[in-house]
């Protein structure tokens, strides 16, 4: 479970920086909107994957 927030943490991030990098070449706040959500959704893969760490239960 761990390697699997770790896989989704670094793809978000790094479709973040490709939308941040085509949207300032594009003048496009669509493309940068994206690039917002990705990094919102590695934000919250990185909340989930430290609130499961410290989970006393967990396997």
């Amino acid at each position: 479970m761990n390697i699997l927030f770790h896989v989704l943490f670094f793809s978000f991030i790094g479709l973040s920086l490709v939308f941040i990098v085509l949207g300032v070449s594009n003048v496009d706040a669509m493309l940068l909107s994206i690039a917002v959500l990705f990094a919102i959704c590695a934000v919250l893969i990185g909340l989930e994957n430290k609130q499961q760490l410290q989970n006393p239960f967990r396997k």
